[in-house]
């Protein structure tokens, strides 16, 4: 009698065990896979500024160029390099 009960009561104990292993295993993988949505999303967000605020530069360069101001004061105002310019000027 005492040996069916602990048996029953090891079953019931590893049976509990790989249930709740299973719950945490599903839970940390919906967790994971949203943080992981959010990051991309964030990441996303903050290399379209980037490459927004870039593109603009350059139109900003291009305008200026067009005016004919100085590779170096367009250099200094837009924070573009020399020999980005150059390139730019020179595809234009």
């Amino acid at each position: 009698n005492r040996k069916i009960q602990n048996s029953l009561m090891k079953e019931a104990i590893e049976t509990g065990l790989a249930k709740g292993l299973e719950q945490g295993l599903e839970q940390g993988l919906e967790q994971g896979i949203e943080q992981g949505r959010e990051q991309g999303i964030e990441q996303g967000m903050e290399r379209g500024l980037i490459e927004g605020a870039e593109k603009r530069e350059i139109e900003i360069a291009l305008l200026m160029l067009k005016r004919d101001y100085s590779l170096e004061e367009v250099s200094k105002i837009t924070g573009l390099s020399l020999e980005k310019l150059s390139l730019l000027r020179d595809s234009e």
